[in-house]
């Protein structure tokens, strides 16, 4: 009964499949990239104590607007030549 539903419905699994495997790469590739999230407490501290450089990745239009002081402004579409 079950394998009749499958074969049926074969796109059904298939997609669900994919979802799985979509959901479970994210968190591995997060991991194997190195990079770990910075909370905004923890800014201030790897900043002032830890010699830490933030890169505002915003425009420069808005990154005239306001952004965390001593930050350097490099927009989002020119992060490859840096």
């Amino acid at each position: 009964m079950e394998v009749e539903f499958i074969t049926q419905n074969w796109y059904l699994f298939l997609g669900l499949i994919v979802i799985v495997f979509l959901i479970a790469i994210d968190p591995m590739r997060k991991r194997a990239s190195g990079l770990q999230p910075v909370s905004a407490i923890e800014v201030p501290q790897l900043v002032g104590h830890q010699s830490g450089i933030v890169i505002d990745v915003s425009e420069p239009d808005e990154f005239k607007q306001g952004h965390i002081p001593n930050a350097i402004n490099v927009p989002v579409d020119k992060i490859d030549n840096h």
